[in-house]
């Protein structure tokens, strides 16, 4: 089941983020999502 999380950032970021969600083809929302779970998924290996 998906859980909802909301990650504040400033207007530069998310000008970036929609820049580059928009040249995937993607959503924000969808590309925020596979960015993060990347980034998460490497954090977690790191600390264990």
């Amino acid at each position: 089941m998906a859980k909802s999380i909301t990650v504040f950032v400033d207007n530069d970021l998310y000008e970036e983020i929609k820049a580059v969600a928009r040249a995937r083809g993607m959503s924000i929302n969808e590309f925020v999502n596979h960015a993060l779970r990347k980034w998460l998924q490497e954090k977690i290996r790191n600390w264990q």
